[in-house]
């Protein structure tokens, strides 16, 4: 019986102790638990909340929809104005085109800049989703070759569309300009007269004035104007005459350029920074050519990616040869002629063939260009008595930068190549 009692003890023991031990482990399972959801809970809403969290990305891939639909739209409103310039159709205008926008929700107020006319969307910490110029100037590059693999590839800006190129020979487009200038208000006109006083001194006396106040001092000191002030100024500068009149008489003393009879008011700057419209690119990356607005000061820029330059490979671009090799045609001149250049030396080399692209036609010149060192050819022009009549096509179809084609080896090389003395 004793016996008995003290098993039952011992059980008793045994099963507060299990009991205990139960309920501890249940405790601390319970502990466990409420830590891993606490973590999971953490882990879920930084998913859901953080940087790079699912509501982000949403709000992110909304943004970046957003900002593709707006360039969409400004690059179809850029086309449109393009070929209805082209088809003397009316155009769109740019506040016209941006309140389009903002009724479409794809562009808010606070996202437009209008002084240097560009789109900028961004996140909600400042990070630059796009940016969008729609200053409606489109510049059109060229790359020879386009896709073939080659040394070299010759990038070269065609045209340059939305900045003012005047014809001096289109009576009809210089009236249309002087219109637009008519159509300026006063404030407007002065302004525009201010940086073109700027640019002419700068130009014609090597100065380098950058503020009305420093023009005022310059025409003072050479006793252009009575005294440093604006009235003196306008006084001097509207003598007999109109605002229209002087913008008129500035930009084409400025601006006219005698060769191509025409007043270009931007420049281009290549990749290396150097005044040109054309570069060589000998690797393959991404290049950027700037225009800048000589009138408003704005500069514009475009870049082309190149993918097809094999350094392997040779490569030859048609080019002027310059005085530097000595070589001169039979007038004694330098400057018109046309060769074909080795891209790795720099150098003017051999070929066969040479042809001249007139009235959209291929006319072969190759029996005209002199023997000498080196294959070339002087450019057709109207001190070169061959280049007068050309399977019948007088040298008035010869224009400045017109487009030549020279073979070597069975391969055709296409480049413009100026001539001073050329009908333009």
């Amino acid at each position: 019986m004793k016996r008995l009692r003290i098993y039952e003890r011992k059980k008793n023991m045994k099963k507060n102790t299990r009991d205990k031990r139960e309920r501890g482990i249940t405790l601390i399972a319970l502990v466990v638990t409420i830590v891993v959801l606490l973590i999971l809970a953490g882990v879920s809403l930084n998913l859901v909340l953080g940087n790079n969290g699912i509501i982000t990305k949403a709000q992110d891939a909304k943004l970046m929809t957003r900002a593709g639909s707006a360039e969409d739209e400004v690059e179809l409103w850029k086309s449109d104005n393009y070929i209805a310039r082209t088809s003397n159709q009316a155009t769109v205008d740019k506040e016209t085109m941006l309140q389009g926008l903002k009724d479409k929700n794809l562009v808010y107020e606070e996202e437009i800049d209008r002084d240097n006319e560009i789109i900028t969307i961004k996140k909600k910490d400042g990070t630059i989703v796009k940016e969008i110029n729609y200053s409606g100037v489109i510049i059109n590059i060229s790359k020879t070759p386009e896709t073939e693999k080659s040394g070299a590839v010759v990038l070269q800006v065609t045209s340059v569309e939305g900045l003012t190129n005047i014809s001096i020979k289109s009576e009809e487009e210089f009236n249309s300009f002087v219109e637009q200038i008519e159509r300026m208000d006063e404030e407007s006109k002065k302004d525009l007269i201010k940086r073109l006083n700027i640019i002419g001194i700068n130009k014609f006396s090597g100065k380098n004035i950058k503020t009305f106040e420093e023009m005022l001092e310059f025409h003072y000191t050479n006793g252009y104007i009575t005294e440093a002030t604006e009235e003196a100024y306008w006084d001097k500068i509207l003598t007999d005459t109109t605002y229209t009149d002087v913008i008129c008489d500035m930009i084409e003393t400025i601006f006219y350029d005698e060769q191509t009879k025409s007043i270009t008011t931007y420049e281009i700057l290549n990749p290396n920074n150097e005044l040109s419209d054309t570069y060589l690119a000998t690797s393959n990356g991404t290049y950027t050519f700037l225009v800048k607005d000589l009138l408003t000061g704005k500069t514009y820029t475009k870049s082309v990616e190149v993918t097809n330059v094999d350094s392997a490979l040779p490569y030859y671009y048609v080019g002027n040869l310059d005085e530097s090799y000595g070589i001169y045609n039979n007038y004694g001149d330098f400057d018109d002629l046309i060769t074909l250049y080795d891209a790795r030396t720099n150098k003017p080399t051999t070929f066969q063939k040479i042809y001249i692209i007139a009235e959209g036609k291929r006319i072969e010149i190759t029996d005209i260009r002199s023997k000498d060192d080196y294959n070339y050819m002087p450019a057709v022009s109207t001190y070169y008595p061959v280049a007068n009549n050309i399977d019948g096509y007088p040298y008035d179809y010869i224009t400045n930068h017109s487009q030549f084609v020279i073979v070597k080896d069975n391969k055709e090389y296409i480049g413009y190549a100026s001539c001073d003395w050329c009908k333009y």
